[in-house]
């Protein structure tokens, strides 16, 4: 995952023995067309150490990998997109050949911002007053000579 902004060091993990997880700040992989790989940020690098699954014709059935983690400091913030890099690994042949990387772009829902309780009893401390004056400047009686 390219660009894993507020990544807390040492915090990557993967919880299979046929998966390292590591990090780099640049990439020798080629960057999703439209994207850049920001120097200054991390990427989170899973790879695949396990035995090889590709000793028949194929097509080859799907790997997951799940449980795959990092931890940022923006807690339950996020951008709005990501981005990785998924190398494709059938044989010469078939379709997308051997080694064929696949693009992809995820979006990441941004929590809208959700007042605090002190701001809400701000808030509403701040209407009441205004309801007071309002209501105390529509009993002044004018006076006409």
């Amino acid at each position: 995952m390219y660009d894993f902004a507020g990544y807390i060091a040492g915090s990557i993990t993967s919880p299979s023995a046929n998966v390292v997880a590591s990090t780099e700040l640049t990439s020798s992989d080629p960057v999703t067309p439209g994207y850049n790989d920001d120097p200054n940020l991390v990427n989170l690098v899973f790879t695949y150490v396990g035995p090889d699954f590709r000793n028949v014709d194929g097509p080859f059935a799907p790997l997951d990998f799940n449980g795959l983690s990092a931890r940022s400091t923006f807690s339950g913030l996020g951008v709005d997109a990501f981005f990785t890099l998924t190398t494709k690994n059938n044989p010469t042949g078939a379709p997308g050949g051997s080694n064929t990387p696949v693009f992809t772009l995820g979006n990441v829902s941004v929590p809208t911002g959700v007042p605090e309780p002190a701001s809400w009893a701000m808030m509403l401390g701040g209407f009441g007053l205004l309801g007071a004056v309002a209501r105390r400047s529509n009993r002044r009686v004018q006076v006409t000579a």
